[in-house]
């Protein structure tokens, strides 16, 4: 589908893959070990390394997280700054700490000993493998072979390696150089003389066995009417009133360690107090009470609590759907006038009440997501916050505090208060993950106590928003914010990575920090600019671009100016910027005009050359300060071209000024040389698509998407997943479930942050394959056909639409995401039948796939979507046995314990008698149609299984 008006703006070493298989043969007999075994098996588990002792090793790889290996690129990175790190710290490395780390495979121990230099591996006294269950009888082999030159004694522990038997043991025990073996809970079965290894099958009576009982509790009281706390009493002994919530850690009850909550029902943080399946709950209420009062506020307690438990029917449930929940879900998109920190702190930059900033978050409140809070850390009179949700409308722009939409959300306002915490959510029902109900509303929250309901009503397109302003700086810590790690942050300070892109226009940028220059039919001969998004300060004052490839009369120009720079102008030409211009040598100091450099040369840009721009004479700020004079030196190729003095005129106080750089003639490439990629959480699933962005769009959790309007405008929904193409995920598809008269659905990909409101195709980096003319689009107003064909390209309700990429073609990298700066062959499917075939140049940082809708009967079902909760019950995907029928399994539920609380010299036997009496014949109504149900699903899985055996049998006989 064409666009309605040309120039409408509307709004790869390959992975550590597991090395198995048996070990070499060591053949000892017991009465030769001479070992002696003595280090206990540690009780706590621990998933996350530190890399806090430089004389320790340990393994520390986010990556796992999202790929479920270790890339061995990666891991001799890891291991090559280690090695640096203890050397800058002058320590030598003596211990190898992997434990608990279950992605530890034995080419990894192999590429271990490869990395390390001999020097360090004489010196290694204690190698811990501890509950790494990938290691093999070869990994031993090769951890035996690598520290065969050192000359003192080696402590060895395998404890928990399940998969090393006795051969991989003999050959710890016959080195001579390796003093201490633990191997305790490994598939050791004979070598029992060779030292610690209980747990070992056959080797120890398991009526002998020694258990670690660790007596440790959660326990939920919900007061019904009581002014005195229970909590309180349990901890001291003594009366004492109630608080709003009271949380005690680790109080000691006997010989139990308990952690305690007492909390109302309809305390706004009842839910969140609440666990999943909660064990124990007491409910207090007092004696002077009107008891059938009491007696519905305890059956409506009990009820509500029962909605937390999982279900578990009589089934075995196989490939069940993972939780995925985070505390820390907001994703930043765009932070303009503000200044936020890796680790999530947001301060104002302007005391200026005419420049107000925002962040939004690029990630929407959901059913699991449904609430946020941010602390106050500092707060100077006169400084406040906002609070709010963004709709659609204004989410993407630059900074939507200044948008003229009159409908851009909900938001309420706060006086700074300091160590105040504020909070801003979704109540109510919800429809899907991503869908709230009609009920459902915003409220908010001061030190977790809700103080209003806002008049907004919520939908699926709500993004949490927040801006920090005042006559003072004020500084506030996002507690919900996805951080990088602390592993990742330093490495990119060991490597000095700082600059990344805010805002780019007619400009890609790939997640090596290569910016192509690029255009789409509406920016058509209009130049390119990239705005970083991190201020300049006196700590970081310097940028470095290096000219990849300079087209026939391709400009390129580096310089720095305030954030709020204009689209299709070139730095250094207006107030506030100061740049140097790589086509004619010269330096524009605000001005169109350029001059000659202070050294009297003009030197032209070539391909190779390395611009760098340092800036320099802040005052006393920290940062640059207009109306200041600064400093600025550009150096090519480490070179003094240019020195430019200069007071910055014309830009509101408070406004940022950061390194931008300007590129003119479309496939014109630089490289950011000290680039830090954007921060993106990985998606819940690598293989399936996932919830990413949505506009005018609901999404639902069976990856139904139908279109949602907004008012009366004729607005085009986009939804692009959170997963991108990658090894797993090479290809998509979705079913028309139904389509308007005109046809306006497009399938597709795109980049991280394609514009909204426009069709996949029309714009930068992306392409669609749209149902009204049957056409692809790929960056251009226009569609065309790809392939001859007798099938019709126009596609309608009923059919099957898919979009996949040539896997044989395609370049991975070793952790399974593509290669940048490639040219990818993608197809389109129509009911199985290619129909559409094209060449995508990959410059952006990830290839989205994507989905648009137009209007409000639009609806497409995406196959293969996983909405990142977990359902009650599972699709069965495949049934490998059903000869014996599965035991129903029982899981105890939660306890309900009812404390009357005596208060006014009320007796208490009587009333606690005729309250039980009450419930003697308490029945709950929706109990037996949860039992049908269960009846049914187990009618309908033995129909299904009998249905797919007479299948199967039938085909295999027709064969």
């Amino acid at each position: 589908m064409p666009p309605l008006k040309k120039n409408a703006d509307p709004l790869h070493s390959a992975p550590a893959a597991l090395v198995g298989g048996e070990g070499p043969e060591a053949p000892v007999e017991e009465g030769t070990l001479r070992k002696v075994f003595i280090a206990p098996i540690k009780s706590a588990a621990k998933t996350v390394h530190t890399q806090d002792d430089p004389s320790k090793l340990v393994a520390d790889f986010e990556e796992v997280f999202s790929l479920g290996y270790i890339p061995l690129d990666s891991f001799s990175k890891k291991i090559k700054l280690a090695l640096k790190k203890a050397a800058d710290k002058k320590v030598e490395i003596k211990t190898i700490d992997f434990a608990r780390d279950g992605y530890i495979t034995d080419v990894l121990i192999k590429t271990l000993f490869e990395v390390l230099p001999k020097s360090t591996v004489e010196k290694i006294s204690r190698v811990s493998l501890e509950g790494c269950s990938m290691i093999t009888d070869l990994g031993l082999h090769w951890l035996v072979q690598g520290l065969s030159v050192v000359q003192h004694s080696v402590q060895i522990n395998i404890n928990g390696c399940t998969k090393v038997t006795d051969a991989g043991l003999a050959l710890l025990a016959n080195a001579s150089y390796i003093g201490y073996v633990d191997a305790m809970a490994t598939n050791v079965v004979h070598l029992k003389k060779a030292g610690n290894t209980k747990g070992c099958p056959l080797l120890i009576d398991p009526t002998h066995i020694e258990f670690t009982v660790q007596k440790n509790s959660y326990l939920l009281i919900v007061p019904i009417k009581t002014k005195t706390s229970l909590s309180a009493f349990l901890s001291t002994k003594s009366k004492q009133d109630r608080q709003s919530v009271q949380h005690l850690k680790e109080t000691k009850i006997s010989d139990w360690k308990v952690n305690i909550t007492e909390l109302e029902r309809n305390h706004v943080l009842f839910d969140h107090a609440l666990p999943r399946d909660p064990v124990h709950v007491i409910m207090t209420f007092d004696a002077n009470s009107d008891l059938s009062d009491v007696k519905e506020q305890i059956i409506g307690t009990i009820a509500h609590i029962l909605s937390k438990e999982t279900l578990n029917p009589p089934h075995v449930i196989k490939h069940k759907k993972k939780t995925f929940h985070t505390k820390g879900f907001l994703e930043s998109s765009t932070c303009s006038q503000l200044e936020l920190t890796l680790d999530g702190i947001l301060r104002n930059t302007s005391d200026n009440q005419d420049v107000i900033g925002s962040i939004v978050s690029k990630q929407p409140f959901s059913r699991t997501n449904s609430y946020y809070e941010i602390q106050c850390l500092s707060a100077p009179q006169d400084t406040g916050i906002l609070l709010g949700a963004l709709n659609d409308a204004v989410v993407c722009e630059r900074n939507p505090v200044n948008s003229q939409e009159s409908n851009g959300g909900a938001y309420d306002g706060f006086e700074l208060e300091d160590d105040t915490v504020y909070g801003l959510g979704i109540k109510g029902a919800w429809e899907s993950e991503f869908v709230p109900s009609d009920d459902a509303v915003f409220y908010v929250t001061k030190n977790g106590q809700q103080v209003k309901t806002l008049p907004d009503k919520p939908d699926s397109g709500a993004y949490p928003f927040l801006s920090v302003f005042g006559k003072n700086l004020a500084s506030v810590k996002l507690l919900n914010m996805a951080c990088p790690s602390p592993a990742l942050v330093e490495q990119w300070e060991h490597k000095k990575q700082f600059w990344s892109p805010g805002f780019m226009h007619n400009v890609l940028c790939d997640d090596q920090g290569i910016l192509s220059c690029e255009e789409s039919y509406t920016t058509e001969g209009e130049r390119g600019i990239v705005i970083c998004q991190e201020s300049i300060t006196k700590e970081h004052n310097t940028f470095s671009v290096k000219v990849v490839d300079l087209k026939t009369d391709g400009i390129i120009t580096v310089g720095f100016g305030p954030e709020n720079y204009l689209t299709n102008r070139h730095p250094g030409w207006d107030s506030g910027s100061v740049a140097l211009h790589g086509d004619d040598g010269r330096v524009y100091n605000q001005s169109g005009s350029g001059s000659m450099p202070s050294t009297n040369e003009l030197y032209i840009w070539k391909n190779g050359d390395v611009i760098t721009a340092v800036v320099s004479g802040m005052g006393n700020s920290d940062t640059i300060q207009t109306k200041e004079e600064i400093e600025v030196d550009f150096y090519v190729n480490k070179k003094l071209i240019a020195n430019v003095k200069t007071k910055l005129t014309n830009v509101n106080k408070g406004i940022r000024f950061v390194f931008m750089l300007g590129m003119r003639n479309v496939g014109t490439k630089a490289q950011i040389m000290n680039y830090r990629p954007v921060y993106v959480p990985p998606p819940a699933r690598m293989d399936m698509l996932t919830m990413g962005r949505s506009y005018y769009i609901n999404v639902y959790d069976d990856g139904c998407l139908k279109y949602r309007p907004f008012g009366s405008r004729d607005s085009f929904g986009l939804f692009l997943s959170k997963t991108p193409f990658n090894y797993q995920l090479t290809y998509f598809e979705c079913v028309v479930k139904s389509v308007g008269s005109k046809h306006h659905i497009g399938i597709g990909f795109a980049g991280r942050n394609y514009p909204i409101n426009t069709m996949l195709g029309w714009r930068l980096s992306s392409v669609g394959y749209h149902a009204d003319n049957g056409l692809l689009y790929h960056n251009t107003s226009s569609g065309h056909s790809t392939i001859q064909t007798e099938e019709s390209l126009l596609f309608n309700t009923g059919d099957v639409i898919g979009c996949g990429l040539d896997v044989a073609t395609t370049k991975f990298r070793p952790d399974g995401s593509l290669e940048n700066q490639q040219i990818i062959k993608f197809y389109f499917t129509k009911n199985g039948n290619r129909v559409h075939e094209v060449d995508f140049h990959y410059q952006s940082d990830g290839i989205y796939p994507g989905v648009n809708l137009h209007y409000n009967s639009d609806e497409v079902l995406l196959k293969k979507f996983y909405p990142g909760v977990e359902h009650g019950i599972s699709e069965l995907e495949s049934v490998v046995e059903v000869d014996q029928e599965e035991e129903e399994s029982f899981i105890e539920g939660c306890r309900f314990t009812v404390v009357g609380m005596q208060e006014n010299g009320v007796k208490l036997k009587g009333n606690i008698q005729i309250l039980q009496q009450a419930f003697e014949d308490l029945t709950f109504s929706t109990i037996p149609v949860i039992e049908q149900h269960l009846q049914f699903l187990s009618r309908l899985y033995i129909f299904i299984y009998i249905y797919i055996y007479v299948f199967v049998t039938g085909l295999f006989y027709m064969l």
